[in-house]
């Protein structure tokens, strides 16, 4: 099957229809095994070439492709972090947060959507939604020393040394 644009998938979604490339869209089908294996793969595609503009960085181009991949297929826990990474890598810390919550309700082990909710949380002073994204975070195993300072100064702020002492004491 030839790869199509991006863009040629918005235009499909935005009218609903999921057809395939020259398939008359003027009576919709319903999507087969076959079908639904092709938008996840189009989808890992798209996902994959958003991963790697992250990287670049340009977060604003990843996004594009994630939101296209997330379309195709919603259920995918990693789409929703990897445009919850973009919107981070942008500073857009409100959109970043709605990303990683749909990653962690599609799959709750996904530690580094813990993670990166608590950074994006920090950034925007919201430091209860921050504490209780790291504890998350921590007790499914994740743990840096950045974490743990942005830990202590919210504690620390909040005149609570026996918090402040307990952070510090656990091991990363």
């Amino acid at each position: 099957m030839s790869q199509m644009k991006p863009s040629r998938w918005i235009i499909l979604l935005c009218v609903g229809l999921f057809t395939a490339c020259g398939q008359d869209s003027s009576s919709p089908k319903n999507p087969t095994n076959a079908d639904n294996a092709s938008l996840r793969q189009t989808a890992d595609a798209l996902v994959t070439h958003a991963e790697l503009l992250l990287v670049t960085p340009n977060p604003f181009a990843a996004m594009g492709e994630l939101n296209t991949a997330i379309a195709l297929d919603p259920t995918v826990a990693r789409y929703h972090f990897d445009l919850g990474m973009a919107h981070f890598y942008a500073a857009g810390y409100e959109q970043a947060i709605d990303s990683f919550n749909t990653a962690i309700d599609l799959d709750a082990a996904l530690t580094l959507a813990y993670y990166y909710r608590g950074q994006s949380a920090y950034a925007l002073q919201n430091y209860d939604l921050a504490l209780e994204s790291y504890e998350q975070a921590w007790d499914l195993g994740t743990c840096d020393s950045v974490m743990v300072d942005q830990m202590v100064a919210i504690y620390q702020q909040r005149e609570d040394a026996t918090a402040v002492q307990e952070v510090q004491s656990r091991t990363c």
